[in-house]
């Protein structure tokens, strides 16, 4: 009975020698699929039975990327996420753009926009001939 909780090392170091090995028994097994395999995850592969060659062959083909990626795989996940985030911000960014000048071009207008209001205040502000300013000639 174990007393403290056992977790998995957070990260694989094998030898050359490992990983060769581990790629031949891979392969021997990948081999004996009748047909080539469907990728992992896909519908394709869910509706596999689970007793199939083919099934096993994906998961195996899917485990030896992961071995071809030198344990880096989470960074390369990391890093496609990232990248399918700011292509995903930036199509929803022109969009946004795209309706806003849409919509300022149909808007309807009420009154004056600022900066003409701001002209029309800068303009009455302005001294008139015969203004009376204490201090100041006219």
């Amino acid at each position: 009975m174990l007393t403290e909780s056992v977790s998995p090392p957070s990260s694989y170091s094998l030898s050359t020698g490992e990983v060769t090995a581990c790629r031949r028994w891979c392969y021997s097994l990948i081999r004996r699929c009748p047909e080539p395999p469907p990728r992992f995850g896909t519908w394709a592969w869910y509706n596999l039975p689970d007793e199939s060659a083919a099934k096993v062959g994906a998961i195996l083909i899917a485990a030896l990327a992961s071995l071809r990626s030198d344990g880096e795989l989470e960074l390369d996940l990391h890093r496609e996420l990232e990248v399918r985030r700011l292509t995903h911000k930036m199509a929803d960014d022109a969009e946004y753009q795209q309706r806003a000048r849409a919509w300022r071009a149909t808007a309807p207008r009420w009154g004056q926009s600022f900066a003409e209001r701001r002209a029309a205040q800068l303009e009455a502000a302005q001294p008139r001939p015969g203004d009376f300013y204490p201090g100041r000639a006219t």
